[in-house]
């Protein structure tokens, strides 16, 4: 069947004992194999870098600066990623997806999402919705129980019942926020009233009127150049009027030449009168500017007195002004933000109720919505029960008891997570009482746990690239060959890679890659190959007899095929 996010095809390159690998992988499961060193952990290391884990320059080859490893995925039209990739700005090309990660000596890297160069952080939240790997860090996942409540609510599809907790506890929180506030703000009113009101009776009495900083750094400058200006004003009054008598005085002259003019203006035309009127005009602005003058000097005397007082006024509307860290020209701002918080203070015995009556309908809305996802947790976990349990009687665990339990949080701890905390207990042999997952001491069966947790939640998820690193380990016979079964049929919805040493689990596969480490003398280098049915029933027959491989072996491996198919 044709996989949506399907892993098409992995490149790398001097990662490891990889000098230069490429693979082209299909749809349904591929077993993965080899002997143990031959570098199967250098094939999940390229890939998990591809998906934006964390990047160490000792892994590459040695000899060699730089290495680098490329995954591309098939993306559909309808897939919930096309969403994801729009916003962060990157294109498809022909519906693939191509990641790319860059690592070289120095300790650097870089990654690229179809050519775009993206964080490490951007890289991994792809790769997260690409493809899963579970290796040994799963088991400390399904053993971890503050993730248990998350994964029963997705096996549930509680999705929308958990938001609704998560709403509304903030809503709650929000509420009681505000009425402790509030009522801190009242225990403490008293202290705030009387700050502020020593702060409005400081902007009252500086009584501020918009512009005055600028006025009175305009009179300041007048002030401080009075012996300038006085000197200017003398020798302009000196121009129209000095006091040497034997210097004519312009006055009397523009006078005298008035007088002469205006006695032939109505000899001379036109030209005299209008010549005339100009000489009155200048002598009368003339008397007008000396006025003027003997004004401004009479006016420009020092005054240190006022002087100081100017200075004086200054200094206290900046000294206010930078108390509230403000410019002089918004202290009428801050008298009125002062105001409304002192008139405010009135307000709140009145607000304390409404805020009261707020908090107390938020914490019983937290309340409804918790005892909701709890009664259908209740249903879930039953389901999630028998489900578990029925998986996990294909994996020859028939005693096997599984349970989700609720375990009631007082109701001072509930949180966005709801009224419980959610525990998954396990009974493995009969009389055993359920226990915690953490007291399961078996790696087998914490791997066989797992696979079914696995196999159950991912029956509904939207496909995926999901890889299994030795989940048979510890395992053999029926059981590993129950694996296989198990693992074969999550393929039919995701693809699946299972690195495997059982041949049983390898028998399985729809496609079978193989990883051989070839050894030299001055270096060794690792090789990946797809393996046609010929070569499959060698390799399964290596992984039944050993390094040497006998006519038995190669049978008994040519039925685990024939079987299969």
């Amino acid at each position: 069947m044709y996989i949506c996010r399907m892993l098409t095809r992995l490149f790398i390159r001097h990662i490891g004992l990889l000098k230069n690998a490429e693979i082209l992988p299909t749809a349904g499961l591929t077993a993965v194999t080899g002997e143990t060193g031959a570098g199967k952990s250098m094939l999940m290391d390229a890939l998990s870098l591809t998906l934006g884990e964390r990047a160490d320059a000792s892994l590459i080859r040695q000899d060699e600066t730089s290495a680098q490893a490329e995954a591309t995925f098939e993306i559909l039209p309808d897939s919930p990623l096309i969403q994801h990739l729009d916003e962060a700005g990157i294109l498809l090309e022909e519906g693939e997806l191509t990641l790319r990660r860059m690592l070289v000596s120095e300790g650097s890297n870089k990654a690229f999402a179809n050519g775009a160069r993206v964080t490490t952080a951007q890289l991994k939240q792809l790769g997260e919705r690409l493809a899963d790997i579970h290796g040994q860090h799963e088991h400390q996942m399904l053993l971890n129980s503050n993730r248990h409540s998350e994964m029963l609510d997705r096996f549930g599809d509680l999705k929308t019942e958990r938001g609704k907790v998560r709403a509304a506890f903030r809503a709650y929180k929000a509420a009681e926020l505000a009425l402790t506030t509030a009522q801190n703000r009242i225990e403490n009113q008293a202290a705030e009233e009387a700050h502020l009101k020593t702060w409005l009776d400081e902007l009252d009495a500086l009584n501020y009127n918009a512009g005055e900083e600028e006025n009175l750094m305009a009179e300041r400058l007048r002030l401080m150049s009075t012996e300038q200006v006085g000197h200017a004003l003398a020798a302009a009054m000196q121009a129209f009027m000095p006091e040497d008598v034997s210097v004519p005085n312009l006055i009397d002259g523009l006078a005298q030449a008035e007088r002469a003019i205006q006695a032939v203006a109505d000899k001379g035309g036109e030209g005299l009168a209008t010549l005339a009127d100009r000489l009155a005009n200048l002598y009368n602005e003339a008397q007008d500017i000396t006025g003027d003058l003997t004004h401004q000097a009479e006016r420009n005397t020092p005054d240190p007195q006022l002087l100081e007082q100017v200075d004086n006024r200054l200094n206290a509307l900046r000294d206010i002004a930078r108390k509230h860290k403000v410019e002089v020209g918004a202290l009428p701002d801050v008298l009125d933000k002062l105001t409304g918080q002192y008139n405010s203070l009135n307000d709140l015995q009145e607000n304390l109720t409404a805020l009261e009556d707020a908090y107390v309908k938020t914490r019983a809305a937290f309340e409804k919505a918790c005892k909701t996802l709890t009664t259908k947790r209740q249903t879930v976990a039953e389901s999630l029960g028998d489900a578990i349990e029925k998986v996990l009687k294909t994996l020859h665990m028939q005693n096997a008891l599984f349970r989700a339990k609720l375990d009631e949080l007082p109701s001072e701890n509930w949180g966005p997570n709801g009224a419980e905390k959610v525990v998954f207990h396990v009974s493995t042999n009969p009389g055993q009482p359920l226990q915690p997952l953490t007291k399961i001491a078996s790696g087998g069966e914490v791997s066989r746990l797992m696979l079914a947790l696995k196999v159950v939640f991912y029956k509904n998820m939207p496909p995926m690239t999901l890889v299994f690193d030795e989940i048979d380990t510890g395992l053999g016979g029926a059981v590993a060959d129950a694996v296989g079964d198990a693992l074969h049929a999550l393929s039919r919805n995701h693809q699946v890679f299972a690195i495997t040493h059982q041949p049983q689990v390898a028998a399985k596969g729809d496609a079978h890659l193989k990883i051989d480490k070839l050894s030299g003398a001055k270096s060794a280098q690792t090789t990946l190959t797809m393996l046609d049915d010929t070569q499959r029933q060698q390799e399964l027959a290596r992984m039944l007899s050993g390094k040497e491989i006998t006519p038995e072996a190669t049978a008994a491996a040519g039925q685990l095929l024939r079987v299969v198919k």
